[in-house]
């Protein structure tokens, strides 16, 4: 059943992804020109690769599979999500203070290619160190204090009714 419903599935993806770039389109048109070619730079790719995913036996998938920026994006996703925010508001925050605030926001497009353009590859570094120093020795220091929990309860169990379970 799933596998057949994988290109409904994209159909679905699709037709939502084309709304959403013709509503925001109507509604830019009026405050920044420019931004509706920024935003189909963005939603066409998006509509080509959810697509393309779809079919989750073709090339696209295979590749992305086995691909090390996939696989990057899947171990250091939490801490991506985490820290992008943060990042993002230091820079905008420093550009706002070194060029003012009218500079920026009069045509908004340049400022986001350099959002985007500086912040993914920073977010990126910073969540890829955040996940080696600190969620992999997380991860550690439960699993240990885990083990040191059940240890403990069986311990405990088999001091308070040895009878019962060495039979």
């Amino acid at each position: 059943l799933y596998p057949r419903l994988m290109p409904a599935f994209g159909t679905a993806a699709a037709i939502v992804s084309i709304a959403i770039l013709c509503v925001a389109q109507t509604g830019s048109k009026i405050l920044y020109p420019s931004y509706n070619l920024f935003l189909a730079a963005i939603a066409l790719p998006s509509f080509v690769l959810i697509t393309h995913l779809a079919h989750a036996d073709g090339p696209l998938v295979r590749y992305l599979g086995t691909a090390w920026l996939p696989r990057l994006l899947g171990r250091v996703s939490y801490s991506f999500y985490v820290l992008h925010f943060v990042v993002l508001s230091a820079l905008n925050a420093t550009l706002i203070k070194i060029f003012g605030v009218e500079p920026l926001f009069a045509d908004p497009v340049p400022l986001q290619i350099l959002d985007f353009v500086v912040t993914i590859p920073l977010t990126l570094l910073l969540a890829e160190l955040t996940y080696r120093f600190v969620e992999v020795p997380g991860i550690a220091l439960g699993r240990r204090i885990n083990e040191a929990i059940v240890a403990t309860a069986a311990f405990l169990t088999l001091q308070a009714a040895p009878h019962r379970l060495r039979g």
